[in-house]
């Protein structure tokens, strides 16, 4: 009877982590919608990694994240580094930005593992422009 042999991507795929660092993500959607709290509304985007940042492939659409960013006030300074690293630098001060415009576009994205409901899991940590 055959047998099976796991490398070490399978067993990430099943466990949806990814090795802290940085990666080669495009951005694939792009949702609006109120928050846990209901006190305010936040976009969500979702990243399909395509490679790591030295342009090692990764196995094709299996590894995918997620980012949240709050529409409130207070939170706005923290979504400037990825406006930045869409823009490919700084951004501009008074031009408006749309967290809907950047689907499609890809985007160096770094993770890191937290620990959530007793699981390792990879989440977003940063954003640098993908020079590619």
């Amino acid at each position: 009877m055959p047998s099976l042999r796991f490398t070490k991507d399978h067993v990430a795929i099943a466990k949806n982590q990814l090795e802290p660092g940085w990666y080669v993500c495009k951005i694939t959607e792009c949702e609006y919608a109120q928050n846990k709290a209901r006190d305010a509304n936040n976009w969500a985007l979702k990243f399909v990694v395509l490679a790591k940042e030295d342009g090692t492939a990764m196995p094709v659409n299996a590894f995918h994240l997620k980012s949240w960013f709050s529409e409130k006030e207070s939170a706005i300074p923290y979504h400037i580094p990825f406006f930045e690293a869409l823009a490919g630098g700084e951004i501009k001060e008074g031009e408006e930005y749309s967290f809907d415009a950047s689907v499609g576009h890809m985007i160096l994205v770094r993770t890191e593992q937290e620990l959530y409901n007793n699981r390792v899991q990879s989440k977003v940590a940063g954003f640098r422009p993908y020079k590619g």
